[in-house]
Formats: C-alpha cells, sequence, structure tokens
C-alpha cells in the first residue's frame, strides 16, 4: 500500500505543487475546543444495504447500530441541527423519526437528499425538483423545478447553495427570510460540494479536477488548484478557520490518496495534510481515501467514511493533535450514503 501511495504522491504533488503549498505549515493547534466538559456529540450514516442506521460517539468510540422500522430503501440520513429529530430519503419520501426512539413524526411527500438550517427552522429537499419547507409545519417556503444536490445553508439560515445536477453550474437562493431570490454561477467543471463560511464571504468549494476558494461578493476566485483525480469531499470547522478536503481513489480506477488536506481559510493557503496510513497499515485494512466527512459543533473531532470505492472505513480525527486517531473497518455488504451530526452545541 505505501509503495502506491508514494507514487500517487508524487505524481498528485507534480500536478498541484504541494510542497510549496505546505511549506508554511498551520498553527501549532488548528482548532480550539471548549474547555468545558466534552460533549459527545452522536454522528450518524446509513447502510443502504439493509436500512441500517449507525451511530458513533466520537469522545467514548462506541458504535451502535440498529434497523429502521420502516419498508423502503434508506438512501441516506440527516439529524436536525438540535439533533433531536433523524431526516431519512427514500425514494419518494422523506420520514422524520426520533433520534432517541425512532418513532415516526411525519412523512414528507418528497424524494431527494436533505438538509437543515443551522437555526432548525428549514428543510431543504433535493431531487429531480427542490423544495425548502418550514420544520415547524411542513409548509412550502420556496419551490424550484431545478434537479439540485448536496446543498448546505449558509450559518444565519437565509442563503441555501447547491450544484445543479449534472452541470457546472451553482445555484442559490438569498433571503429565504423575505423576499427568496435565485442566483447562478458557471465553473469550468461540475460542482460536487461546497461549503460556505460562517460569515457568508467565501464558499470552499470541490469542482471535478479542482479545490478553490471563492469570495461570493465579488464573484473571485482567491485560491484554485488542480487535483487527479479529483472527486473529493469538503469539511470546514464551525468557526470557520480551517477547512478540509480529500482526493480519493474513484471506482474507475483512478488512483488518488488517502490523506486529509488542511486549508487554511483566512490565510487562503493548504497548510497541512493528516494521514491515516499508520492506522491503516496497523489494522491491515485498505482504504480508498476521506469520503464524506462532518466536524462537531465543538471543533475537536472530523469523522468521515471512506470514499465510494470502498465505503466501509469509519476514521476519525483528533483535530486538537492534529492526526487520526481511530479507525473501524466494516468490511463488505456496506455502502453508506452520508454522515451526519448536528450543528448546534
Amino acid at each position: 500500500m505505501r509503495v502506491a501511495k508514494g507514487l500517487v504522491v508524487v505524481a498528485v504533488a507534480a500536478a498541484i505543487g504541494v510542497v510549496s503549498l505546505w511549506q508554511f505549515g498551520c498553527d501549532k493547534h488548528p482548532t480550539k475546543p471548549d474547555p468545558s466538559e466534552p460533549k459527545d456529540y452522536p454522528v450518524y450514516f446509513c447502510n443502504q444495504v439493509n436500512s441500517t442506521l449507525w451511530i458513533f460517539h466520537p469522545l467514548t468510540r462506541k458504535l451502535d447500530s440498529m434497523v429502521v422500522p420502516f419498508e423502503g430503501e434508506m438512501r441516506s440520513v440527516t439529524v436536525s441541527a438540535d439533533g433531536r429529530l433523524l431526516y431519512f430519503f427514500q425514494m419518494e419520501r422523506v420520514l422524520v423519526l426520533t433520534a432517541d426512539s425512532l418513532r415516526l413524526v411525519a412523512e414528507l411527500p418528497y424524494g431527494g437528499q436533505v438538509a437543515i438550517s443551522p437555526d432548525n427552522y428549514l428543510l431543504a429537499i433535493m431531487g429531480s425538483d427542490f423544495n425548502i419547507l418550514r420544520t415547524t409545519d411542513w409548509t412550502v417556503v420556496y419551490a424550484d423545478t431545478t434537479g439540485l444536490y448536496e446543498g448546505v445553508f449558509t450559518k444565519d439560515s437565509r442563503t441555501f447553495y447547491a450544484s445543479e445536477s449534472d452541470s457546472s453550474w451553482l445555484f442559490w437562493v438569498t433571503t429565504l427570510d423575505s423576499t427568496p431570490t435565485t442566483h447562478h454561477k458557471k465553473f469550468p467543471t461540475p460542482v460536487t460540494h461546497m461549503i460556505p463560511t460562517p460569515d457568508s464571504n467565501k464558499l470552499l468549494l470541490c469542482l471535478l479536477w479542482h479545490f478553490l476558494s471563492y469570495d461570493i461578493a465579488r464573484d473571485s476566485v482567491l485560491f484554485d488548484i488542480t487535483v487527479w483525480p479529483g472527486l473529493g469531499y469538503l469539511g470546514m470547522t464551525p468557526d470557520g478557520r480551517y477547512g478540509f478536503f480529500g482526493n480519493p481513489s474513484t471506482p474507475f480506477g483512478e488512483l488518488g490518496t488517502t490523506d486529509l488536506y488542511v486549508f487554511d481559510v483566512r490565510a487562503n493557503r493548504i497548510c497541512d495534510t493528516m494521514h491515516i496510513d499508520h492506522i491503516l497499515d496497523s489494522l491491515q485494512v485498505w482504504a480508498a481515501g476521506v469520503g464524506e466527512m462532518v466536524v462537531t459543533p465543538d471543533n475537536r473531532w472530523l469523522v468521515a467514511i471512506d470514499a465510494p470505492l470502498g465505503p466501509h472505513v469509519l476514521i476519525l480525527y483528533d483535530l486538537f493533535k492534529r492526526e487520526a486517531v481511530y479507525l473501524h473497518d466494516f468490511g463488505a455488504n456496506h455502502w453508506f450514503g452520508n454522515i451526519t451530526v448536528q450543528q448546534m452545541r
């Protein structure tokens, strides 16, 4: 594994200038966890193969599972901002269940990916069309026939960003608390993931073959780096200080890396990389690389699942120590759609 990875890193370094970008380094500790009594925020993900809900506790390393007691394939799960509800995406509906007992709260007649606003009052459902609902009564606030995916709200819950399906267009709708207005921006290659900074001034974006930082108001690209194979995923600390992205291998035989790259949002530069080789080697486990990821609300833990080539590994990074500290191999017959954690402290 190390020989193959080394060859890939050389190729990637040659393509993106990794050495020159990493030389500055991050701060000694990239995050500052809450000094008060630590809280164990549960992280959720759903196995599409058998509709099993998995719950991981970063602080205790406890891993639980339960079968969701409803018919139909569970494509993905999204937890509410306060951690009390779970939204399960099925083909033609979204089931709203309590997180503690999986009691049915509501059944929404919209099929698609789910995103929750940080204030917990808005629910976006993305599929062949697009709807934003109030979580208090499930009434529609905004509807559009545009097919969207991988959407996310800004921290103030007033703007929603998403990728337009199978295109290079970024879609967003602003002033959701008054008169919604839509916007579009075309990029050189398809937009796959995005995360707005807490001040709503910047977007971190994964495009096909690119990672970049984008100034929204100035419509200006602040940082752009070419990566191969370039089908990565994004994360960000809740304080907006650091972003994270991977460059995993793909199901098409294109080799990436197992590394997690750290991006200094204020300085607009890649400042560090975090490895999982030591854990993979010690457990004799193979991984495609870092896939979907979330950061706990206290800035302390980043939890990721393996990229789609081999979605059967869970990885835990300690962001204060800046290293991978735990890995769980699920073995065969697992396919995780996404990973989710609450947004509120």
